[in-house]
């Protein structure tokens, strides 16, 4: 679990170099990889933490760990779906006004070449 959660921090922050990942973004995945490598370490953090939940087993602990990650994951990213898709809205209304008044005006000036 060691080597999977180092090799999975240094993808993030390869990833985040490369610009290919933003770092608001990022946040979250180098917190499950730092609190990974806190758990390989020391195991008796999840143990204390599962008792804390009133969790039988850790396994079940980081099972259901894992579930609320993937959750806030997927709700964060329908956050930014929702935003992407209102903001491709206004540009195309936008590129749509501009060809239109673009056309106009080229109308407009050959109705005036046609009126000399």
């Amino acid at each position: 679990m060691i080597v999977i959660a180092v090799v999975f921090m240094a993808l993030v922050f390869r990833t985040v170099n490369r610009k290919k990942l933003k770092l608001q973004y990022s946040l979250l995945w180098l917190i499950i990889s730092f609190g990974m490598i806190i758990v390989s370490f020391i195991p008796q953090v999840a143990m204390w933490f599962a008792s804390l939940m009133r969790i039988q087993t850790t396994s079940n602990l980081i099972l259901f760990l894992g579930l609320v990650a993937l959750l806030a994951i997927t709700f964060s990213l329908t956050i930014i779906l929702s935003k992407q898709s209102e903001r491709v809205k206004q540009l195309v209304q936008t590129i749509s006004i501009q060809n239109y008044l673009q056309e106009e005006r080229e109308e407009h000036k050959n109705n005036e070449k046609l009126l000399d």
